[in-house]
């Protein structure tokens, strides 16, 4: 058995499908017979994985083939076995809402992952205050992100040292 997986994307979920995928393979001790391609705009390296700079024009199910042009200009056609389509979202944030732009984070992305880690990082720098200050951690959002939130008490300083992404 053999076959060629594309992933479209390089968000979160394209990430971890791709790398989901390609532990399966080894697992099944099949790494020769499956490769595995990302395409997206967004840089993605990971060993055993081909990144594909590029952005998706169509993909034709009957034939099955997906177009995407480089970032070159350049357009290409490649084929597929299994076609995982993890396109993403994009934050919106509000401009009506007061404060959101400068103390909202998000994982939306590679970049806001390590902004928030920095941020979560540098709370240890302030001083302990005798309030009860809440971190909320969570998805919120139409159906297909769920809606999930843990709140976790952050009281005293060694605490928010200890909070890690």
């Amino acid at each position: 058995m053999s076959g060629r997986i594309v992933v479209i994307g390089a968000g979160f979920a394209g990430v971890w499908s791709a790398l989901s995928a390609k532990c399966l393979i080894n697992v099944h001790s099949q790494t020769e017979a499956f490769k595995v391609n990302v395409i997206a705009p967004q840089p993605y390296f990971a060993s055993g994985i081909k990144f594909i700079h590029g952005n998706i024009d169509d993909i034709d199910v009957q034939s099955p083939t997906v177009s995407y042009r480089s970032s070159t200009g350049t357009e290409h056609l490649t084929t597929y076995d299994r076609l995982i389509l993890t396109a993403g979202s994009s934050v919106i944030r509000p401009e009506q809402v007061s404060g959101l732009a400068q103390h909202a984070r998000d994982v939306d992305s590679l970049e806001g992952a390590i902004k928030l880690e920095t941020h979560l990082n540098s709370l240890g720098a302030y001083p302990p205050t005798s309030c009860n200050c809440f971190l909320d951690l969570g998805a919120w959002g139409a159906v297909i992100t769920g809606g999930w939130e843990r709140k976790v008490r952050a009281t005293d300083r060694e605490l928010a040292k200890q909070a890690k992404m």
